[in-house]
């Protein structure tokens, strides 16, 4: 199923999906935009877009469904978490299931409007075998009828004719249309014309209905088009096998996006249409014989140019980008993660932000080349996410400029230094030494206090920026904060290892790290290597009480992982594995 969008063609493929209950993509390519309605047997569960502002988070802002800092709460759990925005608004109390449906309803609805509001370009299907599509969690409160009625009412005059054929046949009800009819919201026209079919011919029944002629063939397409109406001589459609492999379609997309019209390039649908046809080779020249001159070989036809090259070229732009700014999102502040300087005004600071968030939102990785990109992508989204955060509020912004030192390297050309006046004296070095390290302490206070605000990032910033120069037992302090900061992130439970096991190295005689480990291993039901580091927490120091603790509630948890705490609940074993 594919051609040229029309709104014709758009209620037809409708139709057809609907009423033969097909699993699959109806993609709607038009001028700048790509937009796709998703069926799952024949129902519409859900829709997507190229555009930004018309994805499900931006379509319920505009509605006032939400607002600017519930979905950006959301924007960081379902990137960390890789859920859907919906389950996620679900988890964090902003809509309930109800008011989720409805929402995802009016996201579709808004969705079919901007199709039928310019019905030109492309339209192609792409069949998806069910168990590859998987299902729903929630699916919206809007009858696909419904759409396929709104688009029949939608169609031209002389296409309506077109669509219905032959009148002369005989009219009758569709299956299950009695259903349907309490279900569907049909204008006067349609139900009265609905009402007396009979099974005689559709030209009788549209001379019972009163009015414009051409209202009323457009009622009767709408009654055939939503599967209330059927012409005598209609078959039903062949049922899909549940083996039969689909055969897929897809459209030409160029970086995400179709060419901003038609007339401007707009490639082919079908693919092997697309394929460059290799030259023919010349044929061998006759043997000589008296008679005619043999004609000469035609000449080989020139090499096509790669149309993929400028996106591949992109691609490893892309690529090359992310990988690097992932590779310094340790060594970054927040200013340095959007590429500014303390100086910057707001405007900038905005202006960074959405440059940034959209060159590496991990969709910019949907392609099968950058796939594996994406763990980074989402990294480097949320880091830009929580630096924005941060920096888009005066009073944050104040707060968190005086916790970095005074002196930061940025980048850019240095600048030309000034003549020494002269070697320091020891007591000078000694001063600045001093200086550094109480600096320095003070970073790894400052992170520990953001770290019980659950404020990670900028925990992390201080705890690193503050190692190399602490002294006395603030490193083990910096090491022990990093790794309870990166145990928050699923994806950095590694790097957190490494800090207490750096921690343990540095500071052997100390038992924190052992009891930190502990603690985490006990929070993920890892009951074995729990009880060999809180044993090894006590070998050091006998007396620790947290870890005498955690050690009878993991040996009083039988042979099984020890009992996850309810959040509500306290307790010793929720204090230590760090809930409320």
């Amino acid at each position: 199923m594919q051609g040229s969008l029309s709104a014709s063609a758009f209620a037809t493929a409708l139709r057809d999906l609907h009423l033969e209950r097909r699993t699959g993509l109806l993609h709607c390519a038009q001028p700048g935009a790509l937009r796709s309605l998703r069926f799952q047997r024949g129902e519409v569960v859900h829709v997507l877009s190229d555009q930004k502002d018309e994805r499900l988070g931006e379509t319920l802002l505009r509605l006032g469904v939400i607002d600017d800092e519930q979905l950006a709460r959301a924007t960081l759990v379902l990137v960390r978490d890789r859920k859907r925005l919906g389950p996620v608004l679900i988890e964090l109390g902003v809509l309930n299931f109800g008011q989720l449906q409805q929402a995802l309803g009016r996201h579709v609805r808004d969705i079919f409007e901007r199709v039928l509001a310019r019905p030109e370009g492309q339209l192609v299907y792409e069949a998806v075998n069910e168990d590859a599509m998987g299902a729903d969690e929630v699916r919206p409160t809007l009858q696909t009828g419904d759409l396929v009625l709104e688009a029949a009412r939608r169609v031209p005059a002389p296409d309506v004719k077109a669509a219905l054929g032959d009148l002369s046949r005989p009219l009758g009800l569709g299956t299950g249309s009695g259903l349907l009819a309490a279900t569907l919201k049909l204008t006067p026209s349609e139900g009265f014309l609905f009402s007396r079919i009979d099974g005689s011919s559709g030209r009788d029944a549209l001379s019972l209905l009163p009015g414009d002629p051409a209202e009323a063939e457009r009622s009767l397409l709408a009654l055939i088009s939503c599967g209330l109406a059927c012409w005598g001589d209609a078959r039903p459609a062949a049922p899909i096998r549940s083996d039969e492999r689909p055969r897929v379609t897809r459209l030409p997309v160029v970086e995400g996006r179709m060419p901003p019209t038609p007339a401007a390039g707009f490639p082919a649908v079908n693919p092997e249409a697309a394929t460059p046809v290799p030259a023919a080779s010349p044929a061998p020249a006759p043997s000589p014989a008296p008679g005619p001159r043999a004609p000469e070989p035609a000449p080989a036809a020139p090499p096509r140019p790669d149309p993929d090259a400028e996106k591949r070229e992109k691609q490893a732009e892309l690529r090359k980008a992310i990988e690097e700014a992932h590779a310094a999102l340790g060594r970054e502040n927040h200013f340095e993660v959007l590429g500014l300087t303390r100086e910057a005004k707001e405007a900038e600071v905005k202006d960074a932000y959405f440059r940034l968030a959209k060159r590496f939102h991990p969709d910019s990785c949907n392609d099968a080349a950058l796939h594996d990109l994406k763990p980074k992508a989402e990294a480097l989204f949320i880091r830009i996410g929580q630096a924005w955060d941060v920096l888009r509020n005066p009073k944050s912004r104040g707060d968190y400029e005086s916790s970095l030192p005074r002196v930061r390297p940025v980048a850019g050309p240095a600048a030309p230094a000034a003549a020494p006046a002269g070697p320091p004296t020891p007591r000078t070095q000694a001063i600045q030494s001093e200086a550094a390290v109480a600096r320095a302490n003070e970073s790894v206070r400052r992170a520990e206090k953001l770290l019980q605000e659950e404020k990670w990032w900028d925990a992390i910033q201080l705890f690193e920026e503050a190692l190399p120069l602490a002294s006395g037992n603030y490193p083990l302090r910096a090491h022990l904060g990093l790794a309870r900061c990166f145990f928050k992130n699923p994806n950095w439970v590694k790097r957190g290892e490494e800090q207490l096991a750096k921690a343990a190295a540095d500071f052997p005689k100390s038992a924190e790290p052992a009891v930190e480990l502990a603690r985490f291993y006990a929070g993920r039901g890892m009951k074995a290597r729990a009880l060999g580091q809180v044993r090894r927490a006590l070998e050091l120091k006998p007396e620790h009480e947290d870890a005498a603790a955690l050690l009878a509630e993991l040996e009083a948890s039988g042979g099984g992982p020890p009992p996850e705490a309810p959040a509500s609940r306290g307790g010793l074993l929720g204090k230590l594995l760090g809930r409320k």
